[in-house]
């Protein structure tokens, strides 16, 4: 899974209009085992066509937006180049 209770998450589901949208996970739907996959209840419920508010959000939709943590490291360091102390001189 993807996804923790309390976890805040952004869509990146098939409805393309909701791409982006940050929810925070805060239960499994009580019927994921009935669906196949698990799905959560999240907080705001997403809107779907028709206005409607979907009841369950699959969690393959959903990416968790997490403190990496004080081990996490900068990967841009890795391809981009050192700054120079020196100034340029024209």
């Amino acid at each position: 899974m993807n996804c923790k209770p309390g976890d805040l998450a952004f869509y990146v589901g098939e409805d393309v209009s909701q791409h982006g949208r940050v929810v925070r996970c805060i239960e499994i739907h009580p019927f994921s085992e009935v669906m196949g996959d698990p799905c959560w209840v999240t907080d705001p419920s997403l809107p779907v066509e028709g206005g409607f508010l979907s009841l369950a959000v699959i969690d393959c939709a959903l990416r968790p937006i997490r403190d990496p943590g004080d081990d996490a490291q900068d990967e841009t360091l890795q391809w981009l180049p050192v700054p120079s102390q020196h100034k340029e001189v024209a």
